[in-house]
């Protein structure tokens, strides 16, 4: 138990001592920052590329005609899909649905992982 008490004792030492030593470090330290030099035109060139309101287009076909629209230039065929695309729900057989350790449903009386399941 005193070993314990010991190893405990001197773990919380360590760990006062480094956060110690983040401090000293971060105290000490000198942060520069570079200049940017941007002229008038550098900045009057930039452009906005975002939607004005982001609740106006929710998707980015809406969004790349959007921009399409506003430059003039026609856009990809890619960004051009419909997209309404409508999904079709799966729907599994009696077959696709069978558990592995199950009987097989073509009544040979095997489980369906050594029947039919086997594939």
């Amino acid at each position: 138990i005193e070993w314990q008490r010991e190893g405990f004792e001197m773990f919380g030492a360590m760990i006062k001592g480094i956060a110690q030593d983040f401090v000293k470090y971060v105290m000490h330290a000198e942060i520069t920052v570079a200049e940017q030099d941007l002229s008038e035109a550098d900045v009057a060139t930039m452009e906005y590329s975002a939607p004005a309101d982001p609740s106006e287009t929710n998707t980015m076909v809406e969004a790349a005609r959007a921009e399409a629209a506003a430059t003039g230039v026609e856009a990809p065929a890619a960004a051009m899909v419909e997209d309404e695309v409508v999904q079709q729900p799966v729907v599994k057989s009696d077959w696709d649905k069978t558990p592995r350790n199950a009987p097989c449903p073509c009544g040979s009386g095997k489980k369906f992982k050594f029947c039919h399941g086997a594939d």
